[in-house]
């Protein structure tokens, strides 16, 4: 009976200090899995903002408008959580068919500035979002 009663502390006390040791190790390493993480999808945001920003042109009017069949389909397919939208100066504004009738709440940035934060998207999504500013004017005869 002794025998058994020791056995069953000592395994009691074995998991309580497992489960102890395991938290602790979580809450010291997640930090670090979180911005492992933050980090690869800013390099994804950033291959497709450049990616699109390569199909962006101006008409000879001077309206913002993309290189047509060159879409990614996830950026046309409602409420995928790829979306983009993208703002001139003077206030034209292109939107991926993703976002439905959304609109993203993004600042005008400064020319060369970057911003990476997180927003609540369409359907409270939470998203990271990449923003950046581009000056450039290119034409499409």
């Amino acid at each position: 009976m002794l025998m058994q009663s020791l056995q069953v502390r000592l395994g009691a006390g074995l998991m309580i200090s497992l489960i102890v040791l395991f938290t602790l190790e979580w809450r010291i390493i997640r930090p670090g899995i979180d911005a492992i993480t933050a980090d690869y999808i800013a390099s994804r945001l950033a291959r497709d903002a450049a990616s699109l920003m390569s199909m962006v042109s101006f008409s000879r009017e001077g309206k913002l408008q993309l290189v047509p069949g060159g879409l990614d389909p996830i950026y046309t397919r409602l409420q995928t959580g790829h979306y983009f939208q993208l703002r001139t100066t003077d206030g034209q504004l292109l939107r991926s068919a993703s976002l439905g009738a959304e609109f993203l709440d993004l600042p005008m940035l400064a020319a060369g500035q970057t911003l990476r934060r997180r927003i609540r998207g369409p359907t409270s999504q939470d998203l990271m979002v990449s923003t950046r500013s581009a000056y450039s004017r290119s034409y499409i005869g």
